[in-house]
């Protein structure tokens, strides 16, 4: 049997419900998640330990130079992670994998980590650009 795949969520201490939440409804579909709600506790993982997981989920709620530093160390130091930014498609983060609006809501989100998720065994070129979710794809 495979292992679960990780999940780092990160946020800022303006949206502790929402992490909350938002691991919740990973964990029922059976992600391991860890939750951090400051951009230091998440460098500090990446410096300091050796923390690995499949996937880092960043929120809208983070400035974008503060994403854009976290994502950096994330391709440094998990290269084989995914980054999903919760921002409009139309504000996609360069260095994200995909980005999801958070106001398409949960379904959404889910079907996103699946997606990025299965990729994940597979070797692609991350040149290629972040996918993008549309709101008319099914």
């Amino acid at each position: 049997m495979s292992r679960p795949f990780i999940i780092l969520s990160v946020g800022s201490s303006l949206e502790l419900e929402l992490l909350k939440t938002r691991s919740l409804l990973l964990k029922r579909q059976g992600y391991v998640v860890a939750s951090v709600n400051d951009i230091d506790t998440t460098l500090a993982l990446f410096s300091h330990t050796g923390f690995r997981f499949d996937l880092l989920i960043l929120s809208h709620t983070i400035p974008f130079s503060e994403r854009n530093r976290v994502a950096q160390l994330c391709k440094k130091k998990c290269p084989g992670a995914r980054i999903l930014v919760l921002v409009p498609r139309s504000d996609c983060d360069p260095l994200a994998d995909a980005c999801v609006d958070s106001q398409e809501g949960p379904q959404v989100l889910l079907d996103m980590v699946a997606a990025l998720l299965k990729k994940e065994a597979h070797t692609e070129n991350r040149e290629e650009g972040p996918m993008r979710r549309s709101g008319s794809e099914g």
